[in-house]
């Protein structure tokens, strides 16, 4: 189980909608002091994320055989995608600090900034929210040697007023981070991007 991973700060945000048969499992449990929700998915396999402040509110398209996690804590809420090993973590808090900047082998020259992460392999994809690159930034200290991770990158910064040629650690819709198997299923990473690819901004 992947959680907060950034140094982000977390507000609270609203609850996801009940939405026909979108319902609060009972059977909600305590992990890590946070509490999670098991969430029944809808019918058409869609959901649509709380409104927050600062990024964009958005529906996504769950395909058959995905679970979906609701983690509610103190400072914030993560929705948590899972699929046997694989994980796919969306966090929206109505307030981000203390991100980083993305370096990539195609970069003409290095940024300046206390946080830099430098990522030799990553995924390109074309979503509704912008050019958006999943760079692999395993091993992860204090996480499993059994994990690959995947950290959303995009120029959201940029349209923050901040001016730099550089993907940061943000997208227009919060933080995205993949949690797979170092032995894994292309089949299931191909899904997993075509999740993201799914998603569509709430106007």
């Amino acid at each position: 189980m992947l959680l907060a991973v950034f140094a982000f700060s977390f507000s609270a945000c609203s609850k996801i909608p009940q939405r026909d048969n979108q319902k609060t499992n009972a059977n909600s449990q305590t992990i890590n002091s946070l509490q999670a929700t098991s969430l029944v998915i809808p019918k058409d396999g869609v959901i649509t994320t709380p409104k927050v402040d600062g990024f964009q509110q958005f529906r996504v398209k769950i395909p058959n055989g995905w679970t979906l996690t609701r983690f509610d804590r103190s400072d914030g809420v993560s929705i948590e995608l899972g699929k046997d090993k694989y994980l796919i973590n969306f966090i929206q808090p109505s307030y981000i600090g203390g991100g980083g900047t993305c370096v990539f082998p195609d970069d003409k020259q290095l940024p300046d900034g206390p946080y830099i992460v430098k990522y030799t392999k990553f995924i390109s994809l074309k979503t509704s929210f912008g050019n958006v690159r999943m760079g692999n930034d395993s091993p992860r200290q204090g996480q499993s040697a059994d994990s690959d991770f995947y950290t959303a990158c995009s120029f959201y910064a940029n349209t923050k007023g901040i001016k730099d040629d550089h993907m940061g650690l943000a997208t227009s819709i919060g933080a995205i981070v993949y949690e797979i198997p170092t032995s894994y299923d292309k089949k299931i990473l191909d899904e997993m991007n075509q999740i993201i690819q799914s998603i569509q901004i709430v106007k």
